[in-house]
């Protein structure tokens, strides 16, 4: 073969898989949303986890409640990834992660 027959074999090639591409019975691909791409927020997310694990010292009549106030975004906020020395269980510390990789939404 010589070079206008490549040339022209490579339009053809290139010339179906841009049809193959729109054709309407083509598979669209499907986006599957994951745990990974979710973004939480310290009142549906961060709170209810902190409670379930941190309460009663870091709540309201808690021994250290005074100092570290885990109803309070802030002190959270200020705490970040420190807080997953608290959470035994990786769901629980990659949640904090992805919470805190997202801008710590209140």
């Amino acid at each position: 073969m010589n070079f206008p027959e490549y040339f022209v074999i490579g339009l053809f090639s290139a010339g179906l898989i841009f049809l193959g591409a729109f054709a309407p019975d083509a598979p669209q691909e499907q986006k599957t949303v994951t745990a990974r791409d979710t973004v939480y927020t310290f009142q549906k997310d961060i709170s209810p986890l902190l409670q379930s694990n941190c309460k009663p010292c870091h709540f309201p009549g808690g021994k250290v409640y005074d100092k570290l106030p885990f109803d309070d975004y802030k002190t959270v906020v200020s705490l970040g990834k420190k807080l997953n020395t608290r959470l035994k269980q990786k769901k629980q510390q990659a949640i904090i992660n992805r919470w805190i990789e997202f801008g710590v939404k209140e």
